[in-house]
């Protein structure tokens, strides 16, 4: 056995604008009850893809999909929220923002079966018979109970884009500061021809993430150049990015045999680690312990980017028969001094707080963190956050090379003054 050590507008406007102040972009999949878990928003069908519908009034869907600890189902209703390039909310009727209702009941859940951990499993698709959003840009859905309207317990976020540009560029090791090193330079394109674009520099905005990451994303808004229809943006310091390294991964697919990078199955009585639930029963999944890959060198690996998908062996049905289990992960190193270790992931939400960040062992030597995760193939990273930072450093936990094959999403917002909403007139992806 292993031991395992409905919020009102003004209330969305806060908490958007402390976010702004701070300078990062905030978290697209926010989980804020601890009920909760395993948060999935993507493109119907298409799992390992940015949540965006391409097109306003398109055939596409997104899914929203998430669990529900415990046996007994509760009565979740949705509202949708337009954003701005920030996640901003903006001040629009819901007769602008959608066609029919504004709002919605979560009507699909499902109970789990043949688990040792129990939840119910619900899911969203949107556009769906009642709600179908009008406007291109950023979608907020945002979840609560309907006996309790003004507490949000998740938000999912998505993109419709208008697919009124073309976006095209490249990465290159050659960079501004470097040659061959450890960074990556990007170079954009977005050909504006037909889109009724006039004043590219001061009306049009590109947010640049890296492999799905809110922590690093930046915003370019001047460009190089102009080629005729083609705003050139290259040789801009924001456009240089850490290369890091490949995604570690495990798969915790089967809980009778170890997976990859699992060393140890166990159960443990929750209630007797940090993980309580009523003295119940659970899996425990102990991670084959890592070390630091800065001077390892790179090695090539094929990856998703920081993803997850939900997988569990014997079924057909994972989302409602899959397990959920405690995983231990485990970094050994020399404690960093002044500074935090965290995991960073979809597995995590891409949240650089406490509930990612590793805690130091010293009889160990070892970084150390508890998640517990529902059955599946993982990616995942170490980064380091300084004092006063906000943003994650691959460095020291993982090391950068400027071959590591990353995935940059490209999204391209216009807003003129005067106008009541940001559009979104186009998202591309560009992979070295």
């Amino acid at each position: 056995m292993i031991r395992a050590g409905r919020l009102t507008y003004i209330a969305i406007a806060v908490a958007a604008q402390q976010i702004a102040a701070s300078g990062a972009v905030p978290v697209r999949q926010t989980i804020h009850s601890p009920e909760y878990r395993t948060l999935l928003v993507y493109p119907e069908n298409r799992r390992y893809e940015a949540p965006v519908i391409h097109g306003t009034g398109s055939d596409e869907r997104i899914t929203v999909s998430f669990d529900l600890m415990g046996d007994e189902r509760r009565y979740l209703r949705y509202e949708l929220i337009h954003c701005d390039e920030n996640w901003e909310p903006e001040r629009l009727t819901p007769a602008e923002l959608t066609r029919g209702f504004n709002e919605g009941q979560i009507e699909d859940a499902e109970y789990s079966r043949g688990t040792v951990s129990r939840y119910v499993n619900y899911r969203l698709q949107i556009p769906n018979e009642d709600v179908s959003p009008l406007l291109s840009g950023n979608w907020t859905v945002r979840v609560y109970e309907e006996d309790r309207p003004e507490t949000t317990v998740l938000e999912a976020r998505f993109m419709i884009a208008e697919d009124a540009v073309d976006i095209t560029g490249q990465t290159s090791g050659r960079t501004d500061i470097d040659t061959n090193a450890g960074h990556q330079q990007l170079e954009v394109t977005v050909d504006t021809h037909g889109s009724g674009v006039r004043d590219i520099a001061g009306d049009m905005r590109l947010v640049i993430s890296q492999n799905g990451r809110s922590d690093n994303c930046v915003m370019v808004s001047t460009p190089l150049r102009m080629e005729g229809s083609k705003a050139v943006y290259a040789h801009d310091s924001d456009l240089i990015f850490d290369g890091g390294n490949e995604y570690r991964r495990f798969e915790s697919v089967s809980l009778t045999y170890r997976g990859l990078h699992v060393a140890a199955i166990g159960t443990t009585t929750e209630g007797e680690e940090r993980e309580s639930s009523e003295g119940e029963e659970t899996y425990v999944v102990e991670l084959e312990p890592d070390r630091p890959r800065a001077e390892s060198g790179y090695e090539y690996d094929s990856t998703q980017q920081g993803r997850y998908t939900i997988a569990a062996e014997d079924t057909d049905n994972p989302d409602s028969e899959g397990e959920y289990a405690l995983t231990l992960f485990a970094l050994e190193m020399d404690e960093v001094d002044g500074g935090s270790v965290y995991v960073e992931g979809d597995l995590t939400g891409r949240r650089l707080d406490e509930s990612s960040r590793m805690i130091y062992n010293r009889e160990s030597g070892r970084y150390e963190l508890g998640l517990r995760l529902k059955q599946g193939s993982y990616n995942y990273q170490y980064v380091t956050v300084g004092p006063g930072e906000t943003m994650g450093k691959t460095k020291m936990t993982e090391g950068d090379s400027y071959r590591t094959l990353n995935e940059y999403g490209i999204a391209v917002y216009y807003r003129r003054q005067g106008d009541r909403y940001t559009r979104l007139l186009g998202y591309g992806v560009i992979r070295n």
